[in-house]
């Protein structure tokens, strides 16, 4: 029994570094601020909240991941899910530029969406669930709304450090 905790956090761990660590070192730490620089903070974070959505296209393929089992009930069910990615990205990239690009904050956006979405889509019959569609979306666009609004000052303070530190580092690349 006394082992179970370590087993548990252990998992933790290995799905954190998995899925979510590895991944926004990409999507926030590289292509993010790309992104920023060239399309500003909207169109970068829906683009690459699109482009994070479409990646998991090779879920579908999977049957033991969730995308599989709701892709095939009805392939609606993955559109909902990569415009999720897109209301979800808006989060994480206020997040990133709120703690000053820390990949970390993302990264933990990610891993709680994750363990989130894993329940959400697990727990509940999808077949014939259109609230539970709607349900996912609206929760991600708000908290997106929410999260803007409340940290709305300090964040374009750091918005703005962000875009002329990612502007000067894409003035050194080019030289």
């Amino acid at each position: 029994m006394s082992g179970i905790p370590y087993i548990a956090l252990l998992f933790v761990f290995f799905m954190y570094l998995w899925g979510p660590a590895n991944e926004e070192f990409g999507w926030r730490g590289y292509a993010l601020d790309k992104l920023l620089t060239l399309f500003g903070l909207v169109k970068g974070s829906a683009l690459l909240g699109f482009v994070w959505g479409i990646w998991h296209i090779p879920w579908i393929f999977y049957a033991a991941q969730w995308q599989s089992r709701s892709f095939h009930i009805s392939p609606v069910w993955f559109g909902v899910f990569v415009l999720s990615t897109i209301a979800t990205s808006f989060v994480m990239s206020i997040a990133y530029i709120l703690s000053g690009r820390n990949c970390f904050a993302a990264a933990s956006i990610h891993a709680v969406s994750n363990a989130i979405l894993g329940l959400f889509y697990t727990d509940i019959p999808l077949a014939g669930q259109n609230l539970a569609l709607v349900s996912d979306l609206i929760l991600s666009a708000v908290i997106a709304f929410t999260v803007l609004v409340i940290f709305r000052k300090r964040f374009f303070a750091r918005f703005r450090d962000a875009m002329a530190i990612a502007e000067a580092e894409e003035m050194a690349d080019r030289q």
